[in-house]
């Protein structure tokens, strides 16, 4: 060790090293933030923008909103409603990563409650006209939770 290293201890016991252990409301509310909060983000820019090619097609500004209700559909079917689906999915699995890294402890009980919470918002958010698609992203947004959980998980046990 060098003078100029600053002085690290190995703290372990029976051979386990001992790892911080965050609390797991503020892991779960850490991921949900991120998750959603990103999500929103996403949503947010992705609106202003077919909002700006509306308004540039001479769509008033009283009528934009209606507007912009017809058009999502066609939007969720192009490139930028791909790109939006795939921001999504990435947020869902920065979100578990990031819960998973701060409890540092049970996971994949974190990555549950998350996941619990995901399909929860898209059954409350789902209409009787959604298709095959919106279960599938769902179904994509749990796996990629757990994802997110296992990659920490296996960072933590040193990529076994």
């Amino acid at each position: 060790m060098s003078i100029y290293e600053t002085p690290t201890a190995q703290v372990e016991q029976n051979g386990q090293k001992f790892a911080r252990k965050g609390n797991k409301i503020l892991a779960v509310l850490i991921g949900f933030a991120v998750d959603f909060g990103l999500t929103i983000v996403g949503s947010t820019v992705a609106t202003y923008l077919v909002a700006a090619m509306l308004l540039k097609q001479g769509v008033g500004a009283d009528q934009l909103e209606q507007q912009i209700a017809l058009y999502w559909p066609t939007v969720m079917g192009s490139p930028l409603g791909y790109g939006l689906m795939v921001f999504g999915t990435f947020t869902s699995f920065l979100g578990a990563y990031l819960a998973a890294r701060f409890a540092n402890d049970r996971e994949y009980v974190i990555a549950t409650v998350l996941a619990l919470i995901s399909i929860g918002f898209s059954l409350g958010m789902a209409s009787p006209s959604e298709g095959a698609m919106h279960w599938a992203l769902s179904g994509v947004g749990v796996a990629v939770i757990y994802l997110g959980a296992y990659t920490h998980v296996r960072a933590k046990r040193g990529g076994e």
